[in-house]
């Protein structure tokens, strides 16, 4: 019965989605991203990274490269302000 339970929680587990919004400064991916995505990987194994700013080519091949992101929403957005950034994800939700 432990057993059974066990497996039940890990399948659970593996379908928690996370989302993890990346934080960077110039061309530099931040170590608290880094660290938000193995956190997230311990809880389940569905991560998408939200990038969102000017220029962000660099940090969408640098977040594409980390273990763990299957999906990676990037939007150019001349303001950071929350409201944006919740306009952002209500848009992509169905991702």
């Amino acid at each position: 019965m432990i057993t059974m339970h066990k497996k039940l929680i890990a399948n659970l587990l593996r379908s928690i989605h996370s989302l993890v919004v990346t934080e960077y400064k110039n061309d530099t991916l931040s170590v608290s991203t880094s660290s938000s995505i193995t956190a997230a990987l311990k809880i389940g194994s569905n991560i998408t990274a939200l990038i969102a700013g000017k220029n962000t080519n660099s940090i969408v091949k640098q977040v594409s490269n980390l273990k763990g992101v299957s999906n990676i929403i990037s939007a150019e957005l001349p303001n950071l302000l929350a409201e944006n950034y919740s306009q952002l994800v209500l848009e992509k939700k169905k991702i």
